[in-house]
Formats: C-alpha cells, sequence, structure tokens
C-alpha cells in the first residue's frame, strides 16, 4: 500500500523543481545556474519521494500521521515569511534577513540565544558569499543606506 501524502508532496516538488530549473534556463549569463541547480535537486528528490511512496507499506495498525502537527505554528511560519518578504524592499535584504532568522525561531520555541545568534550569523554570511561574492547580484539596498 503506498503512503499517499509522500506520493502528492513528492509529485508537488517535482513540478515546482522542473519549474524552477525551466525558469533559471532563462535568465541570461550565470544568473540563472542557482536556480537551474536547485530546481534539478529539487525535481530529483521529489521524484526520489513520490517513487518511495510508491513502494512503501505502512506499518500494521499504525494511525495516519496528520498532515500538520501543530496549525497555529505553520500559520505563525507563513506569516512570518509573507512579513519577511514584503520588508525586503523597504528594510533590504540583510536587515529583513537578520530579523527573520531570529523572530522565525523564537517563533517556534528555539530558546538558545546563543546558538540562535550563530545561526544566523552563518545565514547572513552565507547569503552574501552566494549573492554577493558568487552571484554578484544586487540586493534590496538596507534601509539605512539610502539616506
Amino acid at each position: 500500500m503506498m503512503q499517499s501524502r509522500d506520493v502528492t508532496a513528492g509529485i508537488v516538488f517535482l513540478g515546482l523543481g522542473v519549474g524552477a530549473a525551466m525558469m533559471g534556463k532563462d535568465y541570461v549569463g550565470g544568473a540563472g545556474a542557482l536556480p537551474t541547480a536547485i530546481g534539478s535537486i529539487m525535481a530529483l528528490l521529489g521524484a526520489i519521494l513520490a517513487l518511495r511512496g510508491l513502494r512503501s507499506r505502512p506499518a500494521g495498525d499504525a494511525p495516519a500521521k496528520p498532515l500538520f502537527t501543530s496549525l497555529p505554528l505553520f500559520a505563525v511560519t507563513a506569516a512570518i515569511c509573507v512579513v519577511y518578504v514584503m520588508a525586503l524592499p523597504s528594510l533590504g535584504f540583510f536587515t529583513s534577513s537578520a530579523l527573520f532568522v531570529p523572530v522565525l525561531a523564537l517563533a517556534l520555541g528555539f530558546r538558545r540565544p546563543l546558538y540562535l545568534a550563530g545561526a544566523t550569523v552563518i545565514f547572513l554570511v552565507l547569503l552574501y558569499a552566494v549573492f554577493i561574492l558568487l552571484l554578484r547580484r544586487p540586493l534590496p539596498a538596507e534601509f539605512f543606506m539610502a539616506f
């Protein structure tokens, strides 16, 4: 018996990955390399998940797992992500990201400040390395540099 949630999620990820990879091919120069690579990896992993879901068998009388273990936490995460995307143009990419990581982590119950600070710094360094150094893409300007 197949795991329908895995099959459904796998097909969704496969479709999104193929779409992202195809859109990445339309970018000029090397700008499409990252979306094409990420889309291809997402499509591959989606296909693996779907196939695994088709082949797997649930354990005896195991109850079905709910789609969301906590719908309120999912809603909070979605709301914080929407606010993050809306804040990018006015606050700037790095400022918004520096706020996004700790706010989301705190909202989800993470309470270790030292690890949270370290994760935020690592996230910002990775963003800088990928978008500024590797891809050389202009990002939304920081609000304090607009003056």
